[in-house]
C-alpha cells in the first residue's frame, strides 16, 4: 500500500517545527536571561546616576527609579534594589560590609547614557548579586540575580502559554504550508504526468519541448524525452514489422488457397483427402483474414488510414442487418428501434465492417434462444447506435480490456467460439479516426452493451 506524499510531507514538516521551536525556544530563553542581566546593569546604572544623592532614603530611591525609567518592563524589578549609602537599612548594611572586605574585579563598559557602566558580579552567602557602582561618589547598588531569574521566567511562561493557545493555528498553517509545498514540487512532475497521458501511437512521434520551471528538473526531463524517442523508435519498428509481414503473407496465402481450391475440385468427391483439403483451405482462409486484420490495425497505428468519405445511410444499413439476421439467424430474436434518415458522412466500407464486427460478436457470444437488441438514434447532432446481447459467464475484465488486441476472455469458456480476438480493436480503430467514441458495457443482467457515439457534423 503507497504511502500519501502529502500526509508524509506534514508530518516531517511537524516533526522539523517542533524541533525548531524547541531549539529556538532554548536558545531564546539563553538569550533573554543574558540580555535581561545586560539590560539590569545599564539601567542601575542609569539609576545610580539619576537618582543618587546623599540623604535619600532607599524607598525614596526606588521610586526615583521606576520614575527614571517610565514604562520600563524591568520596573517591576526595582523594588528588590538594595542601596550602600549613608542612608542604607540594616539588610543593605550587611550586604556593604561583606562587600567592602571582597576584593571585587569591578568591570567598565561605555554606556551612552552613563559614559560608563562600572559593574559586577559577585557571590555572598551562596547567592549570586548584581553590583553596580558609581564612578564619583562609589556608592553600590545591589540587586539579587534570582529576581532578575525569576523575572526571565514568568515571562517564559506567558510566552508558553501563548505559544499553547496558538497552536491549533500553527497546524492549520503547517498545513496550508505542506500543500503549498506540495504544489510547488509537484508541479514540473504534473506537466510531465499530463505529457505521459497524453502518449499514444500518435504522440509518441511528436517532439513537443517541456518548459520546467526549476533546473533541478531539467534532467528529469530530458530523461522522459530519451525515453519517449527511444519509444517511438520501437513502436515504429514493431508496426513496420506487423505491416511488412502481413504484406508478404498475402501473395503466398492466395497461391496457397487457389492451389487448395484446384486440390478440392480434382479429388473424388465426398473422399476423406477432399475433406482433408477443404479443413487446410479453411484455416487459409483464416490466416488470410489474419493478415487483413492487422494490416488494417498497422495502418490504423500509423495513422496511415486512407477514409473515403461519402454520406451513408446508416437507417438502411441497419434494417438490411435485421432483414439478414431474421434469416440466417432465425433462433434469435431481433429487437431493433430504427430511427429513420440518420445520414453519416463517413467511409461507407470501414463503417461496414466496425457494424458487422459488433453484430458477429454479439451472435457468437449470445445465449441458446437468445436475443439481439439493435437501436439507432439521432440526438443533439450525434448519431448514436447500440448492439445488446445476452451472454453466458461474461468475463469480469470484460469491460475493462475488451478493446485489447487479441483479448478473448476467459480462454476455457470461449475456446469453441470462432475467432482472433481483433474485432472490437478494429472497431475502436474505426471509430477513432472517425472521431467517434466506442463504449462497452457490462449489465448487472450479465448482458453485454456496445455503443457507438458519433458527431454528424
Amino acid at each position: 500500500m503507497s504511502k500519501s506524499f502529502k500526509f508524509h510531507l506534514f508530518v516531517q514538516m511537524l516533526i522539523a517545527t517542533a524541533v525548531i521551536l524547541l531549539a529556538n525556544r532554548q536558545i531564546s530563553q539563553n538569550f533573554l536571561s543574558n540580555q535581561t542581566e545586560d539590560r539590569m546593569r545599564t539601567e542601575m546604572a542609569q539609576d545610580l546616576k539619576g537618582c543618587q544623592q546623599p540623604v535619600m532614603q532607599r524607598t525614596e530611591f526606588i521610586r526615583c527609579a521606576e520614575a527614571n525609567q517610565s514604562g520600563s518592563v524591568y520596573n517591576a524589578i526595582k523594588h528588590h534594589y538594595h542601596l550602600c549609602t549613608n542612608q542604607s537599612t540594616a539588610t543593605a548594611d550587611k550586604l556593604c560590609s561583606q562587600i567592602k572586605q571582597l576584593d571585587i574585579p569591578w568591570e567598565s563598559r561605555p554606556d551612552k547614557m552613563t559614559e560608563r557602566n562600572v559593574f559586577s558580579t559577585v557571590a555572598i552567602d551562596g547567592e549570586s548579586w548584581l553590583a553596580s557602582k558609581h564612578e564619583v561618589s562609589q556608592d553600590i547598588l545591589l540587586l539579587n540575580q534570582k529576581w532578575v531569574t525569576d523575572f526571565v521566567l514568568q515571562l517564559w511562561k506567558i510566552r508558553d502559554q501563548n505559544i499553547a493557545k496558538s497552536v491549533p493555528t500553527v497546524l492549520i498553517s503547517l498545513m496550508l504550508l505542506a500543500l503549498y509545498m506540495v504544489f510547488i514540487v509537484m508541479r514540473p512532475l504534473k506537466v510531465l504526468e499530463n505529457k505521459m497521458a497524453e502518449l499514444n501511437s500518435q504522440s509518441l512521434f511528436q517532439d513537443e519541448p517541456i518548459n520546467s520551471p526549476y533546473k533541478e528538473f531539467n534532467q528529469l526531463i530530458d530523461v522522459y524525452s530519451d525515453l519517449r524517442k527511444r519509444l517511438a523508435e520501437s513502436f515504429n519498428k514493431a508496426r513496420r514489422f506487423s505491416s511488412d509481414v502481413s504484406h508478404e503473407l498475402r501473395t503466398p496465402l492466395s497461391i496457397l488457397r487457389g492451389n487448395a481450391e484446384r486440390m478440392i475440385s480434382e479429388l473424388p468427391l465426398g473422399s476423406a483427402a477432399q475433406v482433408q483439403a477443404r479443413l487446410m483451405s479453411d484455416e487459409i482462409e483464416r490466416l488470410i483474414l489474419i493478415t487483413e486484420k492487422l494490416l488494417l490495425l498497422s495502418r490504423a497505428d500509423a495513422n496511415s488510414l486512407q477514409l473515403e468519405m461519402h454520406q451513408l445511410n446508416v437507417s438502411q444499413v441497419m434494417q438490411e442487418l435485421v432483414e439478414d439476421a431474421q434469416s440466417f439467424h432465425p433462433d434469435l430474436q431481433i429487437r431493433h428501434n430504427i430511427q429513420d434518415d440518420v445520414v453519416w458522412t463517413c467511409d461507407a466500407q470501414l463503417i461496414h465492417q466496425l457494424i458487422q464486427n459488433l453484430y458477429t460478436n454479439a451472435v457468437k457470444y449470445n445465449t441458446s434462444n437468445g436475443w439481439i437488441a439493435l437501436d439507432l438514434s439521432r440526438t443533439d447532432g450525434q448519431l448514436k447506435l447500440s448492439i445488446e446481447n445476452p451472454s453466458q459467464d461474461v468475463a469480469q475484465d470484460l469491460a475493462e480490456h475488451g478493446f485489447e488486441r487479441f483479448y478473448r476472455g476467459d480462454a476455457s469458456r470461449t475456446r469453441g467460439v470462432d475467432g482472433f480476438g481483433l474485432g472490437l480493436s478494429i472497431c475502436q480503430e474505426i471509430a477513432h479516426v472517425h472521431g467517434s467514441r466506442l463504449t462497452l458495457l457490462v449489465t448487472p443482467e450479465q448482458t453485454v452493451r456496445v455503443t457507438l457515439t458519433a458527431p454528424l457534423a
